[in-house]
């Protein structure tokens, strides 16, 4: 699909230079499926193949949040190719000397006394006629990270719960070699954050930037989740609107039984940590 831009807001140019510039790695073989778009509705991912020619209007004030998302990517990726940034980080945190235990995006096993760190690495899988493809922020000693710019909200209401499990596991699902741990930590960068919110009320998130576990799923459930997604995304190619009803109803119970699966993997987590 390719897109029309607009200025509708009459912005400068030094912003809309910034806004239309985008250095993610669009790959344009027609059967890919990226890892957060398979998270979309069956709708959505429907209508992208049956309009793919179509022109799509998009206003430039609306790249803003992807904007900034993709510059906090872009860092935290630098950050750690910069082992001087390591160096520092490690002293702020109390320890010093370990900074070349830490090896960068290595190509063959990494020896036991060393910890292995792959930043922004895509892999990608085929399923039947589809690529599954996807590229992490982070994974750091078998533990996947992932950058979230985003709302204080988000955060307090946890409204993406489930997708950060879903996201995290089809990551493990492709690179299963090297993330071996079975959670996700989401690293939250919070856009909206207010220390005077912070001051007044405990429950408020008490920094800018925090970190929260998520469970992933065993491989035989993400398996099943992609398969079940790419046969209703195939089902549906040509068939009209009224029909995607139907799938998202029979699709509703499986919903309803992956967020009971979470609940009870977050609080066996809990109940793990408290015991330890």
């Amino acid at each position: 699909m390719s897109f029309k831009y607009t200025n509708k807001a009459n912005v400068s140019l030094p912003l809309a230079v910034w806004l239309m510039h985008d250095d993610y790695d669009y790959d344009d073989r027609p059967n890919v499926i990226s890892a957060t778009s398979l998270l979309k509705p069956i709708r959505a991912l429907v209508l992208k193949y049956q309009y793919n020619d179509i022109n799509k209007e998009v206003d430039i004030t609306d790249l803003v949040s992807a904007r900034m998302g993709s510059a906090i990517h872009a860092i935290a990726e630098e950050a750690w190719l910069e082992r001087g940034n390591i160096s520092k980080a490690l002293k702020a945190m109390g320890t010093s000397n370990l900074d070349k235990i830490f090896i960068i995006n290595p190509d063959k096993p990494v020896k036991d006394s060393e910890v292995a760190v792959y930043v922004e690495q895509r892999h990608e899988t085929t399923v039947g006629d589809y690529i599954i493809s996807g590229k992490y922020d982070l994974v750091l000693d078998g533990t996947l990270s992932d950058y979230k710019s985003t709302s204080v909200w988000t955060y307090i209401y946890d409204s993406n719960a489930m997708k950060y499990t879903q996201q995290g596991s089809i990551y493990k699902w492709l690179a299963p070699d090297r993330i071996t741990d079975n959670k996700v930590s989401i690293q939250f960068i919070f856009t909206d954050w207010s220390a005077a919110n912070a001051a007044r009320d405990s429950k408020y998130p008490q920094s800018r930037v925090l970190t929260r576990d998520y469970p992933l799923w065993s491989t035989d459930q993400t398996e099943n989740y992609i398969k079940d997604k790419l046969q209703d995304v195939t089902s549906l190619l040509d068939k009209p609107q009224d029909n995607y009803l139907n799938v998202h109803l029979r699709n509703y119970g499986n919903q309803q039984q992956n967020i009971n699966t979470l609940k009870i993997l977050m609080l066996n987590e809990q109940l793990r940590i408290l015991i330890l």
